[in-house]
């Protein structure tokens, strides 16, 4: 159950501002877990 602080803590989230060498940074941490996927729907084989 959501009380008022996390309603205001995460509305206040939304106020952060990334650099762009964070963006950057965050982009290629994402690309280490993607980069190797393929075009496949499915993710799990098995």
């Amino acid at each position: 159950m959501r009380i008022a602080e996390h309603v205001i803590s995460n509305a206040q989230a939304a106020e952060v501002k990334l650099s762009q060498e964070e963006l950057i940074e965050i982009d290629n941490i994402g690309q280490i877990v993607t980069s190797h996927q393929d075009d496949s729907p499915m993710m799990w084989t098995w």
